[in-house]
């Protein structure tokens, strides 16, 4: 048997540093010694710190890896709480909830004051709640329409959106595949709130319908397949500009679809890249559809700055900008290879998005300097109470909060409710 490898929690913490930074041109051999020292470590057989490496293999999307160091440790050690609360988040990120909801009761059995793993039991039996209730109302949505509900990811679903024109009409259609309305979390979660609730995210979908005028830009990073893209696009037909940047193959594939379906070509570019602080290459990671972030291994994608854009369309620095990044944690680069964006163009406002990665911003640096930076620039933060149903648009306060951030500029005109 080899000699049991020594792999420290500081060369973990070291290699998490790595993936949040994501692999660009300047760190690629950092990041390929990385991965290669992970799978090494794991391979050894028995480990001096083997929860650290499977929880690095699992943040670097290494998942199998990860389940192999983490099942090895549990043999040895069937009470190991760390171990079995990695190992179930790791299953709840393969979509087996059910394995997951298992061992998290197993360890949380063992040690009920865990920290963190009520909160994410909590989640994962949420996230399979969602995939059901998806599946139940695919179901329903199928008969009523008299469609093929086959579990299929060529049997695409037309879905009617949520945004009406001013005759009360669908404004754009959607195919969703009925593979992924059963098993992706985030066109899960879609098709529910277009076919059984007031529509997805219309908080967002309003605001844009709001404040959007003619002759503005739209600006919308992580476009996923596009629905923000296609409700910005709709809302003045051939007056608004939308520039909808989406790295991954897979995404691209649906988004370029549904503007094509829609007659939408000539009102929106799609941009296939990622967006960070420097050009190059970068990796994405998957969670789900619309949980692609940059990281250290995965797909290959291209990776370039939003500077960079306004460097190759020099138009935008005459026209208004309303931005959206949704990119995963990674909105600090966005923001740092947005400089010259943010300081020579008309950009009235900045929705991102605060996912669970980053904590509080008391505890996450990254945070920190995206709203010291913003503060700086005048811009003054909003939410809204629940996203999915709009409302009115509240100073943001509870800082800890997952939400979508609405930084306005000074002198912008919020309405009391979106509605």
């Amino acid at each position: 048997m080899r000699k049991a490898a020594v792999f420290t929690r500081d060369r973990s913490e070291e290699i998490v540093r790595q993936v949040e930074a994501g692999r660009t041109a300047a760190n690629a051999d950092v990041a390929d010694r990385a991965v290669r020292s992970l799978r090494d470590a794991a391979e050894s057989g028995t480990l001096e710190h083997s929860t650290e490496v499977a929880n690095t293999l699992a943040l670097l999307g290494l998942l199998d890896d990860s389940r192999a160091v983490l099942t090895a440790a549990l043999q040895r050690d069937p009470t190991d709480v760390t171990a079995l609360a990695i190992l179930a988040t790791v299953e709840s990120a393969s979509g087996r909830h059910g394995a997951a909801i298992a061992l998290f009761d197993r360890a949380l059995a063992l040690a009920p004051d865990f920290p963190g793993l009520a909160e994410r039991r909590e989640r994962c039996r949420i996230e399979a709640d969602v995939l059901d209730r998806a599946a139940h109302d695919l179901e329903t949505y199928a008969t009523d329409h008299r469609l093929d509900a086959r579990d299929a990811e060529d049997n695409l679903i037309a879905v009617d959106a949520r945004s009406l024109d001013g005759d009360r009409r669908p404004r754009f259609r959607m195919q969703l595949p009925a593979g992924r309305i059963r098993h992706d979390l985030g066109i899960a979660l879609l098709f529910s709130r277009e076919t059984a609730a007031i529509g997805y995210e219309m908080g967002l979908r309003r605001f844009l319908d709001a404040h959007l005028e003619s002759d503005d830009v739209f600006i919308d990073v992580g476009a996923h397949w596009g629905i923000h893209a296609l409700t910005a696009a709709t809302r003045r037909r051939g007056e608004i500009t939308v520039i909808a940047v989406e790295p991954h193959p897979a995404n691209l594939e649906h988004l370029r679809r549904w503007i094509a379906d829609n007659d939408l070509g000539r009102d929106i570019e799609v941009v296939p890249a990622a967006i960070g602080a420097a050009t190059g290459t970068t990796f994405l990671m998957a969670n789900s559809s619309m949980g692609y972030r940059v990281a250290l291994c995965g797909t290959e994608v291209p990776i370039t700055t939003l500077d960079a854009l306004l460097a190759d369309r020099d138009w935008l620095r005459w026209r208004r900008i309303v931005l959206k990044i949704d990119v995963e944690g990674h909105e600090l680069a966005v923001f740092e290879g947005a400089r010259r964006l943010l300081e020579s163009c008309d950009v009235a406002a900045i929705v991102w998005e605060k996912g669970e990665s980053y904590g509080s911003a008391a505890e996450d640096p990254r945070l920190r300097k995206i709203f010291q930076d913003l503060d700086a620039r005048g811009f003054r933060h909003f939410c809204f109470r629940d996203e999915h149903q709009g409302g009115e648009l509240i100073p943001l306060v509870e800082l800890g909060r997952t939400c979508n951030v609405y930084s306005l500029r000074p002198g912008f005109l919020k309405q009391p409710r979106y509605d």
